[in-house]
């Protein structure tokens, strides 16, 4: 989402959505049944670095440092899952009992110099406070209304936290961006771009309710911990890669 329409369609959207579908289930076959890893938190957390060294390359791209094509969604996803494939079997090789934590830190030496470079960038601290609080509250919210609800309590574990914490701030990122810099920001994914055509507040509504049906289905009907893991760890990594592009984006421009 920024001021260049990249053209997300509904026939690439489509495609692209396939593709990368049909990738993921195959490395859910490489990972689980090849590798016998544990798709649990820890491997969650150690998939979170790499996210964000996507989401600051494509800064990069926004911000016309990197052209070119191939460092941009949807192909970086395709860079970042074959760094994150070589650093797990490196580790694997040193040490099998911690190559997952092993992993976690290498992600966090590989993001921290970029890290660096965007918070020296950042010239609205301002928007990125706000953005970032806001999100923290509605999601300290959501967690207290459903702690008083014995049988939909969906947020007593942590992975179910991180889930909606990455929507909700991929949502309200988005929604900052357009209410207050809609002459510089367009929403540039087709089915978001549908959604906010009509109303910026029925987009938050529906995509938080979209959001929470979605978690509520996932747990209800994927019983085995690493198969759960996996499909909300794919919300996870698109939910972040978009809403922290957008929360850096809008607080350098």
């Amino acid at each position: 989402m920024n001021g260049i329409i990249l053209g997300y369609g509904v026939a690439n959207t489509l495609v692209f959505t396939f593709i990368g579908l049909f990738i993921y289930y195959l490395s859910y076959l490489y990972l689980v049944k090849f590798r016998r890893t544990r798709i649990d938190l820890k491997f969650v957390y150690s998939i979170i670095p790499f996210v964000f060294i996507g989401v600051f390359i494509r800064i990069m791209g926004d911000l016309s440092l990197i052209t070119q094509k191939y460092l941009q969604y949807p192909y970086l996803f395709g860079f970042l899952g074959i760094l994150y494939l070589l650093v797990f079997e490196i580790t694997r090789l040193v040490s099998r009992e911690h190559h997952v934590k092993h992993i976690t830190i290498i992600g966090l030496i590989l993001v921290l110099p970029l890290l660096v470079w965007i918070l020296f960038e950042i010239k609205h601290w301002v928007y990125f406070i706000e953005i970032l609080i806001t999100s923290v509250i509605i999601l300290l919210f959501f967690i207290y209304i459903y702690s008083h609800m014995k049988k939909f309590n969906m947020f007593k574990t942590r992975i179910n936290k991180i889930f909606l914490f990455s929507e909700i701030l991929d949502t309200f990122a988005t929604s900052f961006a357009l209410i207050f810099f809609g002459n510089k920001f367009v929403e540039e994914h087709f089915l978001s771009g549908v959604l906010i055509s009509g109303n910026v507040i029925w987009f938050i509504v529906l995509k938080l309710f979209i959001t929470l049906l979605l978690l509520y289905l996932i747990d209800k009907l994927v019983k085995e911990e690493g198969e759960n893991h996996y499909y909300k760890l794919l919300i996870i990594v698109l939910a972040l890669s978009t809403g922290g592009r957008d929360l850096f984006l809008i607080s350098v421009v």
